[in-house]
């Protein structure tokens, strides 16, 4: 109970001390449900950001993939006919098995994870890259003919393979692994 309500049965009410407590009480509770919203709203968008995106490499997921792919197919269709081009694109680390076989996981980690983003920044905003499963990564490359897309596609290739990848931080590996799409 509040204060103002707890008053001698002697006294009159003071109704103005009541109504200010209770528009305070009433502004408090007011901010607190609206933090509780902002917190909440913030845990869904980070939710949803997990659900679509691979753990390991922060690329999108095959599930992100999907709904992508969905996507721009229905707005490069009509009728049931394609009206824009649209390419896919598919790769993955050659011989990547003997590299978790012989350096082992962390190895292959270090490798998906510098993949995903050498793909990505050898896409840049032509499309979305996923990682598709394994070492497998798909991409989707909108408004894309195949043309372009063979061009995506090479930039890809010597982005990954112009530089060896630095696994430098991980005990018992080179310092620097040749990785080839």
């Amino acid at each position: 109970w509040s204060t103002a309500f707890l008053r001698s049965s002697m006294q009159a009410p003071d109704i103005a001390a009541i109504m200010a407590e209770a528009a305070e009480l009433s502004m408090e509770n007011q901010l607190a449900l609206q933090k509780e919203a902002q917190d909440l709203r913030q845990a869904n968008e980070t939710l949803s950001i997990q659900t679509l995106t691979d753990t390991l490499t922060k690329v999108p997921n095959r599930r992100r993939f999907d709904q992508e792919i969905a996507r721009v197919f229905s707005e490069s269709t009509s009728d049931g006919r394609l009206v824009k081009p649209v390419s896919v694109l598919f790769t993955d680390a050659d011989k990547f098995k003997s590299i978790n076989d012989t350096l082992g996981h962390p190895a292959g980690d270090a490798v998906l994870i510098e993949l995903g983003r050498r793909l990505t920044e050898s896409v840049g905003d032509a499309g979305v890259v996923a990682r598709f499963g394994g070492e497998e990564f798909a991409v989707l490359l909108p408004d894309c003919g195949p043309e372009t897309a063979a061009a995506v596609a090479e930039r890809m290739r010597a982005c990954v393979g112009s530089t060896p990848f630095d696994t430098s931080h991980l005990d018992g590996v080179p310092p620097e692994l040749k990785v080839t799409v």
